[in-house]
């Protein structure tokens, strides 16, 4: 029994997802002055979020296009 793993495109998006990962990794272990206001607290939160949300929909796109046109 033979078992091959070929690389092609779908490195491309694994590369992309890796590095959002790593953007991720590196945006939520920073450390901000939020302090104990509760305002800039949430407002810091709601930023990771949407740096979040904003990863995910670059790593489902890449996914996708590789889905649709590999």
């Amino acid at each position: 029994m033979t078992m091959t793993i070929g690389f092609g495109w779908w490195l491309i998006p694994a590369a992309i997802t890796l590095a959002a990962l790593a953007v991720a990794v590196v945006w939520l272990g920073r450390r901000g002055g939020a302090g104990y206001d509760p305002i800039a607290r949430a407002i810091t939160a709601f930023f990771d979020l949407m740096v979040l949300l904003a990863l995910l929909v670059i790593c489902l796109a890449a996914w996708l296009i590789w889905a649709l046109f590999g």
